[in-house]
């Protein structure tokens, strides 16, 4: 019987060692990811706006108000100051 617990402890740590190693894999996927998509967006408005400079300002009026309207309804943080 106890053969069989440390047998499962040892299937138990493997588990979350694979876990854990999915967990960075994802988050240097991620991370990966986000910085190509930023690259090629800014890339192609650059070519937008070499090719058509009016659609390209269009593009960047509604990119700021879709930000500012984020700002003004996401969620604000509080900051406690201690003292």
């Amino acid at each position: 019987m106890e053969r069989l617990m440390q047998y499962l402890d040892d299937v138990e740590d493997f588990v979350y060692a694979v876990a854990l190693l999915a967990e960075r894999a994802r988050r240097f996927l991620q991370t990966a990811l986000l910085l190509a998509a930023s690259v090629i967006f800014q890339g192609l408005g650059v070519l937008l706006a070499l090719s058509r400079p009016p659609m390209a300002l269009a593009v960047v009026c509604l990119m700021t108000v879709a930000m500012l309207y984020r700002s003004v309804t996401g969620p604000h943080t509080v900051r406690i100051q201690p003292n």
